[in-house]
């Protein structure tokens, strides 16, 4: 994406007045986990509750227009994702996870019955991403008898950190043969930060298997950083969480019509009776009718950002929109990452996780404090901590001003893949069968800050000083 410099975001004029939050006297600063919600989402729900909360179907006023409101839930799920077939391809849901685990069954199900998967099949799954679009795959490859392949975040070009790692695709090519039916990866790891090159790993993915592989991205941790342009990459699905992008707590599944994942022989999880369409088959039960209509508003907001008053395409409005938001996250990025990759800083024990420049990188930053612990020569130079991440995070919390997390974010994987002393790094990549790979959950993992385009630089600047006084 082309970054737009000429354009600078308001932030306090065009972004911060749309969050009724933000008024508080407090950094929200943990926006990985969820970001804060639009008042024009809030009122869209409590509208819904006052004037339209009936049972859908009937013919009666009340009960058409609620329907009409609650499809536009997936209206703006279509337009956000740029899915082709539109509202028709979007499932609704409680969770990412849930709507994860309701695709992989209904593949599994169908499995080799039904042609979706084949004896000697192999699945890739990504060291880097969220356990939501990992497990419920690697469960899949236990029914099917199924081969795993891991591919690992590897060190960037440019650093001399062990810790400066992200998703190459150069790495995921060995990986990949005729063999492959399936690809789950992330679009922007909530832990490295690091962008994913979506469609540089697709076009490769198509060429090495002949087209026969299917590719679902995770964007729950690059939905509010990025924009999803699923016929621009080619994919087969997309997962994100509109409680990631400014509305309310609930999570999206869409799948292009011409997948194999939509194809009328995968089983429907629905009641028998329903159309056997993506909307209904991984859908078991209707998601909240008020949240669905609370989505809507994020499409409206985005293209405020973007150009609404212009004749443009509502796609290019989006596109403008993304380009003046990562404009501005750059900018907070690279103050906190100036802090962070420091001499002061460095000679802390502070070491960032992932890319230390904003280039490639969602303002999702990570870190851990070390001190150095050699090897005796046999092995590799490991480190350990000389401050947990809880002691660190415990400090801001204790001040009640600015909110930060520490943890691994349900990224069990990453962690392995340093060289710390509580990491057991797999003894190999490619699980057969009945395993798979699940290392113990590291829970002081590392702290994580994790901003948004209604943050500012002032804030970075307040996080900076206090991270100051706790190292």
């Amino acid at each position: 994406m082309t970054v737009d410099m000429t354009n600078p975001l308001d932030v306090q004029h065009e972004v911060r007045p749309h969050f009724p939050t933000l008024k508080q006297d407090f950094i929200f600063a943990d926006n990985a986990g969820g970001s804060q919600i639009l008042q024009s989402s809030i009122d869209a729900i409590t509208q819904y509750l006052l004037k339209s909360n009936v049972q859908l179907g009937g013919g009666y006023a009340h009960s058409l227009e609620a329907g009409a409101l609650v499809d536009t839930g997936k209206e703006a799920a279509a337009a956000l994702t740029n899915v082709e077939g539109g509202a028709d391809q979007i499932v609704l849901g409680s969770s990412t996870t849930q709507l994860a685990v309701n695709l992989s069954h209904a593949s599994a199900v169908t499995g080799k019955g039904h042609g979706l998967f084949e004896v000697n099949d192999e699945i890739i799954l990504c060291a880097g991403d969220h356990e939501a679009n990992v497990g419920p795959w690697a469960r899949l490859a236990k029914e099917l008898n199924l081969t795993i392949k891991y591919w690992k975040p590897t060190q960037l070009p440019g650093s001399n950190s062990p810790f400066a790692v992200g998703m190459d695709p150069s790495e995921l090519e060995p990986l990949l043969s005729a063999n492959t039916r399936l690809i789950a990866f992330t679009a922007t790891s909530n832990i490295l930060g690091h962008r994913t090159s979506v469609k540089e790993v697709i076009d490769l993915v198509k060429r090495k298997t002949g087209g026969r592989c299917m590719t679902v991205v995770d964007c729950v941790a690059y939905c509010a950083h990025g924009r999803m342009d699923m016929q621009e990459w080619g994919c087969d699905a997309v997962l994100f969480s509109f409680y990631k992008l400014f509305g309310p707590h609930i999570s999206c599944l869409a799948v292009s019509p011409w997948s194999p994942l939509a194809a009328q022989s995968v089983h429907s999880l629905g009641h028998y009776f329903h159309p056997q369409s993506v909307a209904y088959k991984f859908a078991p039960g209707g998601a909240s009718y008020e949240l669905q209509v609370g989505c809507y508003p994020v499409l409206p907001y985005l293209l405020s950002l973007g150009d609404a008053q212009s004749d443009l395409p509502q796609s290019r409005q989006l596109d403008i929109a993304f380009e003046r938001i990562q404009a501005h996250e750059n900018l907070l990025s690279d103050r906190l990452l100036s802090y962070l990759t420091s001499d002061e800083a460095k000679a802390k024990g502070v070491r960032v996780i992932g890319p230390e420049t904003s280039h490639d990188r969602a303002p999702t930053i990570s870190f851990v404090v070390l001190e150095r612990a050699e090897s005796n020569g046999a092995t590799a130079v490991t480190f350990k901590k000389r401050l947990l991440s809880k002691d660190v995070v415990a400090v801001f919390d204790e001040g009640k001003k600015i909110g930060i997390k520490y943890g691994h974010f349900y990224s069990t994987k990453i962690l392995p893949c340093f060289p710390l002393e509580t990491s057991t790094p797999p003894p190999t990549l490619i699980f057969n069968k009945n395993n798979a790979w699940q290392p113990e959950a590291e829970h002081d993992g590392v702290v994580r800050v994790s901003l948004a385009h209604y943050n500012t630089l002032e804030d970075v600047d307040k996080i900076v000083e206090q991270l100051k006084k706790v190292l």
